[in-house]
């Protein structure tokens, strides 16, 4: 859900709307939704987060505000192990990267890359099947791990030469799910009331948790609609006035009234231009955070 559409736009601007593009309202609210969301370093509609943190004694939640925490799982343990079936390949990796389990055979009947989206699959057990389908690979799940969900498995990366028919290597997940914790909602800050002690002997680098939670509002505050309409509006105005050179990039968004093309996705906080609603924005704004 966006902060605001192009309907919420033109009924902003009243009649002057008329005086527009449907493209050019479209452009304007993108702009407007990125800028505000980049400046404040946080997604503001509301939705379901599972993600692998460091952590000492507790953990920032990057989502805010916290409306609920679903599980957290303390520390990683061996939960699959994928091997390759042919023996000729002359190396195999396997990785998980941004949600995406990849195969990739070198050399051999079976080179080739397989890829899997973890969010596609209910289930590990479901994944299993899906891995196996190709005929390439097969994977033997811990037991008490089979209806886990795959979003959890943590990131990856391993290769190896192949060493025959058999080779492979392991996926992780949650060593276990016992976790005792508080929460404050609007900072994100999740405190560990219970700590085990395989924990205190691993570096930090190693001490990670998966969380999975609700974060972000269910109703977008007024004040931040009122932002971004108003940002709408001159972003709306400033093309009209400058429509031959009119582009503008937002971390992985952009647009250029130009070429009439767009795309959206936030990364990254960086200076943006919120014109007089940074005053309104500051209350909500995560300093110097990166994750978006």
């Amino acid at each position: 859900m966006s902060i605001i559409t192009s309907g919420d736009l033109s009924a902003h601007l009243g009649a002057a709307a008329a005086a527009y593009s449907a493209t050019q309202l479209a452009q304007a609210t993108s702009a407007a939704n990125a800028r505000v969301e980049t400046y404040c370093g946080r997604i503001f509609a509301a939705a379901d987060y599972g993600a692998w943190l460091n952590v000492a004694r507790s953990v920032i939640l990057p989502q805010t505000p916290v409306n609920y925490i679903k599980r957290i799982g303390l520390g990683r343990a061996q939960i699959a192990q994928l091997y390759a079936l042919a023996g000729d390949a002359h190396s195999l990796s396997l990785s998980i990267t941004s949600g995406v389990l990849r195969l990739v055979i070198v050399g051999g009947v079976d080179a080739g890359v397989d890829s899997f989206t973890l969010s596609t699959y209910a289930s590990l057990s479901a994944l299993k099947s899906a891995v196996e389908l190709g005929g390439k690979w097969t994977c033997a799940l811990a037991i008490g791990y089979e209806n886990e969900t795959p979003s959890a498995l943590a990131p990856v990366s391993t290769s190896f030469p192949n060493i025959g028919a058999g080779a492979g290597g392991w996926l992780y997940g949650p060593a276990n799910y016992n976790a005792e914790y508080s929460f404050d909602p609007d900072s994100g800050v999740v405190r560990l009331e219970n700590w085990f002690g395989e924990f205190d002997s691993l570096g930090q680098g190693e001490r990670k948790v998966y969380v999975e939670w609700r974060g972000g509002y269910d109703t977008i505050p007024g004040d931040v609609i009122g932002a971004a309409l108003g940002i709408a509006k001159d972003v709306v105005i400033s093309s009209d006035r400058h429509s031959a050179i009119t582009s503008e990039r937002i971390g992985d968004y952009s647009y250029s009234t130009g070429s009439g093309s767009s795309s959206s996705g936030v990364s990254g906080q960086s200076s943006v231009n919120v014109g007089d609603f940074a005053a309104t924005l500051d209350r909500y704004r995560i300093r110097g955070v990166s994750h978006l």
